[in-house]
């Protein structure tokens, strides 16, 4: 599934999910490697081939490059992947913790 959708009334111009985003509730490891002091563990709420959507208990600034250790998802086994957060802000979903979208560096 290819498709690109607009969110009218979100402050992002354009939805930029391109690929079929797979719910997933599992547990990783995200890592700035700038600073490893931010290095925590978060809730994988769903994953694309093109990025995925995290819960992580202390926000994340837009823009940096983070390392993600996936576990086993429908696209494979485990893996470390470098992506960029490409959004952040409160979860809707769990009170006190934050989401981030990250897009996957290709």
């Amino acid at each position: 599934m290819t498709t690109s959708t607009q969110n009218k009334g979100d402050s992002r111009a354009a939805d930029r999910r391109f690929f079929e985003r797979l719910p997933q509730r599992s547990v990783l490891r995200v890592v700035n490697p700038k600073n490893p002091s931010t290095d925590q563990f978060a809730i994988l709420v769903d994953i694309s081939r093109g990025g995925a959507r995290l819960e992580v208990g202390q926000p994340f600034e837009h823009g940096v490059l983070v390392t993600l250790y996936l576990p086993k998802t429908q696209f494979g086994p485990p893996r470390k992947m470098n992506a960029r957060v490409i959004w952040s802000g409160q979860s809707t979903e769990s009170v006190g913790w934050h989401q981030i979208g990250c897009q996957f560096n290709q």
